[in-house]
């Protein structure tokens, strides 16, 4: 990501409840989760569906550390 020039960490200004909130009503947010579609390698993606809202908190506070 950094090589493509792509953040690798969350600005800081950004409100973690609000991001939160808003995935909320993201399209991949089904049943009570987010599916996020996590690359495996170049071309080929994979959709995960078991993460939990404690597990998708604590990476947010670690990328906004």
């Amino acid at each position: 990501l950094e090589r493509a020039g792509l953040p690798t960490r969350l600005d800081p200004s950004i409100s973690l409840e609000k991001l939160f909130e808003a995935m909320q009503h993201d399209k991949k947010f089904k049943n009570g989760k987010s599916v996020f579609v996590l690359p495996e390698r170049p071309g080929r993606v994979r959709p995960v569906e078991d993460v939990s809202q404690e597990t998708v908190q604590t990476v947010l506070k670690e990328l906004a550390a």
